[in-house]
Formats: C-alpha cells, sequence, structure tokens
C-alpha cells in the first residue's frame, strides 16, 4: 500500500496548510508540501477553474515562508514553477500570466523584504521586479 507522505492534499491545500502550521514544528515541511502542491492544483485543473485557489495558496505560502524563515523555499519554488509554467507542451502556460498580473505582492522575496524579519535573501529588488515581469 502506497502511503503519501506530504502533510497537505490537493483537495482542500489550503485547509490542510494552516492546520499543520497551527502545530508550529512542521513549517518548513508545510512549505515545501505546498510547494509541490500548487503545481499539481493548477495542473490538474479544468481550465482556469482552480487557479484562484492555487494563487491564494500561493499568497499564503509567501506570507508564511516571509514570517517564518522561509524564505528560500519560497524563492526557490517561484523559479521552479515559472520554469514549469514556461516549458514548452505544458498545459497551462496561461497560469503564470495570472501570477505576473499579481506583480510584487506574489513575487520573489527580496533583501530588503528579508531583512524586515532579521531574514536572508540573495534577490535584489531589480531582480523581483525582472522576475515577475518575464
Amino acid at each position: 500500500m502506497f502511503v503519501r507522505e506530504e502533510i497537505i492534499g490537493n483537495a482542500f491545500p489550503l485547509n490542510d496548510f494552516r492546520e499543520d502550521l497551527k502545530e508550529g514544528d512542521v513549517v518548513s515541511k508545510a512549505l515545501k508540501d505546498m510547494a509541490a502542491v500548487i503545481p499539481e492544483i493548477v495542473y490538474e485543473s479544468f481550465s482556469t477553474q482552480r487557479y484562484d485557489e492555487a494563487i491564494q495558496c500561493m499568497r499564503e505560502m509567501r506570507r508564511t515562508a516571509f514570517h517564518e524563515d522561509g524564505i528560500d523555499i519560497w524563492n526557490d519554488f517561484l523559479h521552479e514553477l515559472k520554469e514549469k509554467c514556461q516549458r514548452p507542451g505544458y498545459k497551462r502556460k496561461d497560469f503564470w500570466d495570472n501570477v505576473k498580473g499579481i506583480g510584487m505582492q506574489i513575487s520573489l522575496i527580496t533583501d530588503k523584504d528579508a531583512e524586515l524579519h532579521e531574514g536572508y535573501s540573495a534577490i535584489s529588488e531589480l531582480q523581483s521586479v525582472q522576475f515577475i515581469a518575464s
């Protein structure tokens, strides 16, 4: 019998994420699982049906990463998601356009942002702006 090791499922990922964060000691695991689930939601979406849900998950993931020392997890996730969405033959390329439309609120976490919470990011504001614009 196959047992899924993720703590976040793709049926109700945002609820699972919030519940798991209440436990406190699973933040990085929850962030990594959310990073795995969001692309599943997008890819398996019927047309754009679950795009808003994926964006909500991304907003919550970014906020948590920002406040809970998960900046690298977020920035790595966003790079991977962009690469996946822009891959030739990927059927949900339009999802990245939705992300771009939101702009800096959902882009890479910058060094200046990270300093607000005594965190670290190797991403400058200019890099973040260029990243989300392309």
